[in-house]
């Protein structure tokens, strides 16, 4: 298997000097882990080091299970949710890993504090949600009742935008551990699905256990399908 490499294992300046000065706790999950449960206690925050983590609303009152609202990696910030006093420091949604993941745990009083105390940090963070924003309204636009092809292609392009490795010929490798087996469960549908959703899409293919897919074909056909 292929070493981590840089672009997975991402960690500013500003996030290096916090962990340095604020000692906050290193956790470590295998694949398909529960991070934190929706509706549990908020008690902190986390700063993903390495790996992917889906993020998902609740199951609905029928037991629809919902796709993945997000797919965060290095340098995001989940459990942001410890900050809603009003909301009771619960957890609106739950965190699960997708490959292997390492966070810095930062407890709730502790990052507030850090804040406060570091004001490259404090702009970091309203960058990165920011950033989140965006993609959401991105995702937005792929609703329940889009075609799966669709939402599909626009999930790909998050993750090889965010987390994938330019390559030579204009393609973009995405993260280790990434295989079509994520996108059932990411995306709340059948194995049987899925693989006829990704004949339907261009310039896909699979290298050394490695998905890499050209983005701007993916673009084009979200564009003009």
């Amino acid at each position: 298997m292929e070493s981590s490499t840089t672009d997975e294992t991402v960690c500013s300046t500003e996030w290096s000097q916090a962990v340095e000065s604020y000692l906050p706790l290193t956790i470590r999950y295998p694949p398909s882990e529960l991070i934190y449960q929706a509706e549990t206690y908020a008690a902190g925050v986390y700063l993903v080091v390495q790996g992917l983590v889906s993020n998902r609303l609740p199951v609905q009152a029928s037991g629809q299970k919902l796709p993945v609202l997000e797919v965060l990696g290095p340098g995001d910030l989940i459990g942001l949710d410890a900050l809603l006093s009003h909301h009771g420091n619960l957890h609106l949604a739950s965190a699960r890993s997708i490959t292997e993941v390492v966070v810095q745990f930062f407890e709730r009083d502790v990052f507030l504090k850090m804040l406060v105390d570091e004001p490259s940090v404090c702009r970091q963070c309203l960058d990165h949600l920011n950033h989140r924003f965006h993609i959401l309204m991105r995702l937005s636009t792929l609703s329940l009742s889009a075609p799966l092809e669709r939402r599909l292609c626009g999930l790909l392009l998050i993750i090889a935008e965010r987390f994938g490795k330019p390559q030579d010929d204009g393609t973009s490798k995405l993260p280790i551990g990434i295989t079509c087996d994520h996108f059932p469960e990411l995306l709340a549908t059948s194995r049987r699905q899925v693989r006829k959703a990704l004949a339907c899409l261009p310039e896909i293919r699979q290298e050394r256990g490695r998905l890499i897919v050209s983005m701007e074909a993916l673009q084009r056909w979200l564009t003009e399908g």
